[in-house]
């Protein structure tokens, strides 16, 4: 049975798309996506990408600058302080590595 999960943005406002962190600098247009990963027990889950990502100042210069492995490197110890180690390092890495790869594919720029 196909199972969608559908979250929306935090009630204390929007939120940077790379660490969670705020206030919100810049906004990258993207299509939008999805990225099916697999949990330890082997099921597969759909993680929808809608359209433009927000970045905080610091992840924005990052993106500006195309510092993809400063990046992963802030993403995960970010998601690690606000989620300890619920996911196993290597995994938690190769997913967020593909999702910023999904967003270098589907992001449209503006001219």
């Amino acid at each position: 049975m196909k199972q969608e999960v559908y979250v929306t943005a935090p009630a204390e406002g929007p939120i940077c798309d790379f660490c969670s962190g705020t206030p919100i600098y810049a906004s990258y247009p993207a299509k939008t996506f999805t990225q099916q990963v697999e949990n330890p027990d082997g099921k597969k889950l759909n993680i929808n990408s809608q359209a433009d990502w927000a970045a905080c100042k610091t992840c924005a210069d990052l993106v500006d600058a195309s510092q993809w492995d400063a990046l992963l490197q802030r993403s995960v110890k970010t998601f690690r302080v606000k989620f300890g180690g619920m996911i196993p390092e290597r995994d938690l890495r190769k997913f967020i590595s593909d999702l910023h790869r999904q967003f270098r594919e589907n992001r449209q720029q503006i001219n």
